[in-house]
């Protein structure tokens, strides 16, 4: 257990580290604030226990408020225990609220598009990774239309690759005699298909 909190607070004073310039009382001229975000969001970095390396606007501001809501301690810089298990932990909370935000601008953003928004307003870094799949389950789970008038686009999602995603499908057949069987059962066939070639990788 004392490994996780060393790690915690070593995630803690790399926040820190990165944020200091805006809540130590350093005074800031008009947009050096947004330059400075804007710089240091191009940096690499070597986050403590992350493969990440590089760190966004949306994490910056996320800390800052965290920071000042916990007294201007660094402890409430703390990585907060995961309690959303089968969820979308991949997903951090800003980039969650700006992918709801652009399906309520435009219903017919496709994954890519709004993966291609979330790099441009730098809610998520040029090179940071993100699993296409995981954002569309996101917005089938949690980006349903509010009233039968929206979201009426009804074009198919497809996978930007082959092996991305797999999908089943299942289909009633004729009723047929088994073994010799004089009585007759439902036949089905099953089978799983590449979602981007159409390819049947398995049928029965």
């Amino acid at each position: 257990m004392r490994d996780g909190n060393d790690l915690a607070m070593k995630v803690a004073t790399f926040r820190f580290g990165v944020i200091a310039d805006f809540v130590t009382g350093m005074r800031m001229q008009y947009g050096e604030k947004e330059r400075l975000l804007a710089e240091k969001s191009l940096k690499v970095y070597e986050i403590p226990g992350s493969l990440r390396t590089r760190v966004t606007r949306a994490s910056m501001i996320s800390w800052m408020t965290a920071y000042r809501k916990g007294g201007y301690r660094i402890e409430a810089l703390c990585p907060k225990a995961r309690v959303d298990k089968g969820g979308f932990r991949s997903l951090s909370t800003p980039v969650r609220m700006e992918i709801k935000r652009l399906k309520q601008e435009n219903a017919y953003y496709t994954v890519p598009v709004i993966i291609k928004k979330l790099r441009h307003s730098k809610v998520i870094g040029p090179d940071e990774p993100v699993n296409k799949a995981t954002i569309y389950r996101f917005i089938r789970t949690e980006c349903q239309p509010t009233s039968p008038d929206e979201g009426v686009d009804r074009r198919r999602f497809e996978a930007e690759h082959s092996n991305e995603i797999w999908q089943s499908d299942l289909l009633h057949g004729p009723m047929v005699r088994v073994d010799g069987s004089t009585s007759l059962k439902k036949a089905y066939l099953m089978a799983i298909i590449d979602d981007h070639s159409r390819l049947i990788v398995f049928a029965r």
